[in-house]
């Protein structure tokens, strides 16, 4: 694995996910890496407001409604694309829900625990609130 595909798949939820695009990508990475939102058919001013925002900070949007014309959601479509274009790349793949904050250092403790194990097929992190209790069922 030389690099990692950073995903978050979008369907409107906009304030939480400018909150997760900030945290993505102000992430302390020392690893080559692509960012990539997925927008499934969000409102139109959504949909603006995530090409304002690849414009300002650098990732990719790409609007599922381009992609396909499969009503929402398209979760395994974008996570199909995902495999298919990390392995072709021979990178991690990597995928952060449109209601987290991720740390600073948490994408990169990630991948470098992924690569201190041959047999790593899954590297995985739990949630936290603001108190850090972990917030999963």
């Amino acid at each position: 694995m030389q690099k990692i595909h950073i995903i978050t798949p979008v369907k409107d939820s906009l304030a939480t996910t400018l909150d997760t695009i900030r945290s993505v990508m102000e992430s302390q990475l020392d690893v080559p890496h692509t960012y990539t939102i997925y927008d499934d058919f969000s409102t139109p001013e959504t949909a603006r407001r995530l090409d304002e925002e690849a414009d300002k900070w650098g990732f990719r949007v790409v609007h599922l409604s381009d992609v396909t014309d499969h009503p929402s959601p398209n979760y395994l479509l974008v996570l199909q694309r995902c495999r298919r274009e990390a392995i072709a790349q021979d990178a991690g793949f990597l995928l952060v829900e449109s209601d987290v904050v991720v740390a600073k250092d948490t994408l990169q403790g990630l991948f470098d625990g992924a690569q201190e194990r041959e047999d790593c097929a899954i590297a995985a992190s739990v949630t936290v609130d603001d108190e850090g209790k972990i917030n999963y069922p």
